[in-house]
């Protein structure tokens, strides 16, 4: 009987170690699955706003004189290098970033490297940048001497 009494608790224990062990394993495997998979869901998420962002968006290096017109703004000059005495405007979407419009006016008149998305205004809209002009919409001041 005594053998038997063992035989059972021994079974017992090793049953509780089993389901304490596979228990033990569930928690690690949750874990592991709490830690990556919200990393993988913002990696997801962070392709998937590249791509959109990516979608419909000209990007632009765009190298020439910077110059200040009144009533409408900022735009590099750049002249054509297939027709003497012609220039392309593309002008600069400036917001009131009174540090932006501070760095530019330090660069009028100067040789100038802006980098941005490039967009074309509509006929019909009335803007500092007149219908059918060129602009960078958002940019970056790459370089100026």
């Amino acid at each position: 009987m005594v053998l038997c009494h063992f035989c059972l608790s021994s079974v017992e224990e090793n049953s509780e170690e089993r389901d304490m062990t596979i228990h033990k394993n569930l928690i690690l495997i949750a874990a592991i699955a709490f830690l990556v998979l919200p990393s993988k869901a913002v990696e997801s998420s962070k392709r998937e706003n590249q791509a959109e962002n990516s979608k419909g968006v000209i990007k632009a290096l765009v190298t020439g004189t910077l110059q200040f017109e009144n009533g409408r703004g900022y735009f590099i000059s750049v002249k054509s290098k297939k027709h003497s005495g012609w220039n392309n405007r593309v002008w600069l979407a400036v917001s009131e970033d009174k540090i932006m419009v501070r760095q530019l006016q330090g660069l009028e008149g100067k040789s100038t490297t802006v980098k941005g998305e490039l967009e074309q205004m509509p006929a019909n809209v009335q803007a500092a940048v007149p219908p059918h002009g060129m602009y960078l919409r958002t940019f970056e001041i790459e370089g100026g001497r």
